[in-house]
């Protein structure tokens, strides 16, 4: 989306005011030399389009090395800054060599933006003050346009912009189409960047002049940074919605809000009523085959495993983390009367093992203690599977404890609306944690309308390193928790879907001023939070 706005020339700064060691949030404001405190008016500059509150494309990026660095932090195998621009701007319809180069010498500390105003692109762009003069050797050639020291780009079909203007005292690259155009370049930070450091409208017919490729109606986003914003999509392709389909909303949020989960996702699972009806008919065809010596035995048991099955109501939370431990929690309009149909199903089952064994057959063992431990005021039971190797894949191998068991703590708080579940060696532990770190958490009954809600709290390198491994269970087991968590809610209406991203913000980097490097104030590393960030400021 942001290669609309470096279309034609990355997004921009306002001239009209200090340098404010552009994009400084954390370090130190060091106002570029030689840079005049206020724009002055050029000589011949004629008079600035008047520009609405909202237009069909706009782009403000306040901090473009901020995001940047940002997105290299948390996204793995992420080109170079400048290389990624230039990715982007080569995909834009009409960018020239004008364009092509503007990644190497666009300054990175300023903010960049873009906006169509009436018609016509405009793009105003920072230039470091070490190559201004390489962008005016670049336009040497062109024609003057105007009074006041534009060019015209000689461009005579194409979207991309026709004229050009270097301002060299306050280092900055404009191009629109007309010459007030060029005079507006420099108030659109002004406007479109008062309210939000990053902000991006995106409409489709305007936009696709410049990237076809865009398959929305709509696109609108604000926030602090990539870290934190608000994104609203509108008329998402029906062959994308297609894909969640078996989703609907129902997302169990506040499961995820715990800092030793390394990675999860929630949702509500649109079939699962009638898969609940599958699975228990099938197995009721094949008990209705048995023997009639053990048929009524299994018949008991059939109907205390429905008694549980058909407590879930579809609302699913499935996470990683601490190293080898799954979390798990399935939905529940009456969590109290899950863990009792639990329980009931389990001494059944332990019952009939234990007879089996009496009669010489070898069966597995399982072991069931009641409420033993506690979290945050709640029951934990724990139930073993003895010498669970030589039942389980290799794939499970790592939850599998000392001894050869496997351990699996379950607790049924109300205010969560689901029983939990923990697998692992330490699965008790794991579980009276999350209890706790959940127990002031987004309560089920306010999360109902989040279509989808996910956590991340692994660096880039983790990442990369599970992809590497094309996803290999034992990688992602292995996986805990090694920063703040970024998390995500995603609600959906109709084709409409608007996604919230809260996380950490990126940490201070050095600043380049031209040819100056400014060194951030250093500030102690936050520690992974107990309780959820603040939620984005919604888009009004």
């Amino acid at each position: 989306m942001l290669s609309v706005g470096l279309a034609s020339a990355d997004g921009c700064k306002r001239t009209q005011s200090t340098d404010t060691s552009p994009g400084s949030t954390g370090g130190e404001t060091v106002d570029a030399p030689d840079r005049p405190k206020r724009a002055r008016r050029k000589p011949g500059l004629p008079r600035p389009l008047r520009l609405p509150a909202t237009a069909p494309i706009v782009v403000h990026v306040g901090a473009p090395g901020d995001e940047l660095a940002g997105l290299q932090a948390h996204v793995p195998d992420l080109p170079p800054p400048r290389r990624l621009l230039g990715q982007l701007v080569a995909q834009v319809s009409g960018a020239g060599p004008l364009e092509l180069a503007l990644p190497d010498v666009v300054d990175l500390e300023r903010p960049w933006d873009a906006a169509s105003v009436e018609g016509e692109l405009i793009v105003h762009v920072p230039i470091e003050a070490r190559h201004v003069e390489a962008v005016a050797q670049l336009l040497a050639d062109k024609p003057p346009a105007g009074r006041f020291g534009a060019v015209d780009l000689q461009r005579t079909a194409g979207p991309g912009p026709k004229l050009a203007w270097l301002d060299r005292e306050a280092a900055t690259l404009t191009l629109a189409d007309t010459e007030r155009g060029l005079a507006t370049g420099r108030h659109l930070g002004h406007e479109y960047g008062k309210d939000h450091a990053l902000r991006l409208d995106l409409l489709a017919a305007e936009a696709r002049k410049y990237a076809p490729q865009f398959a929305l109606e709509q696109l609108e986003l604000r926030g602090e940074g990539a870290h934190r914003f608000e994104l609203r999509a509108k008329g998402v392709p029906p062959e994308v919605l297609a894909q969640l389909d078996s989703l609907e909303a129902g997302a169990l949020t506040g499961l995820l809000e715990s800092p030793q989960i390394a990675a999860g996702a929630s949702s509500k699972y649109a079939h699962y009523d009638r898969d609940v009806r599958k699975i228990l008919g099938d197995i009721k065809r094949q008990v209705d085959r048995q023997n009639f010596l053990v048929k009524g035995t299994l018949e008991d048991l059939l109907r205390r495993l429905g008694s549980v099955m058909r407590s879930w109501n579809g609302r699913t939370m499935v996470g990683v983390g601490p190293k080898n431990h799954v979390l798990v929690a399935f939905g529940a309009d009456d969590p109290k009367k899950m863990g009792g149909a639990l329980a009931h199903l389990l001494t059944g089952v332990i019952d009939n093992l234990s007879l089996a064994r009496t009669l010489g057959l070898s069966v597995p063992k399982i072991r069931f203690h009641r409420s033993i431990a506690s979290g945050a005021g709640n029951n934990i039971s724990v139930i073993a599977l003895e010498g669970a190797r030589k039942y389980l894949p290799p794939e499970a191998a790592p939850l599998v404890d000392a001894k050869g068991d496997l351990r699996v703590a379950v607790a049924f708080p109300a205010r969560a609306g689901a029983g939990l579940m923990v697998i692992g060696a330490n699965s008790q532990q794991v579980l009276a944690q999350w209890l706790e770190d959940t127990a002031e958490a987004t309560p089920a009954s306010e999360s109902i309308e989040d279509f989808i809600a996910a956590t991340a709290a692994v660096s880039a390198e983790d990442l990369q390193a599970l992809l590497t491994s094309g996803g290999d269970p034992i990688a992602l087991l292995g996986l805990s928790a090694s920063r703040e968590p970024t998390r995500l809610t995603l609600t959906r209406k109709d084709d409409v879907l608007t996604a919230r991203v809260d996380g950490p913000k990126p940490a201070p980097r050095p600043r380049n001023l031209g040819n100056r490097r400014v060194l951030p104030r250093t500030q102690p590393q936050a520690q992974p939070a107990r309780t959820p960030p603040p939620q984005s400021k919604p888009i009004r």
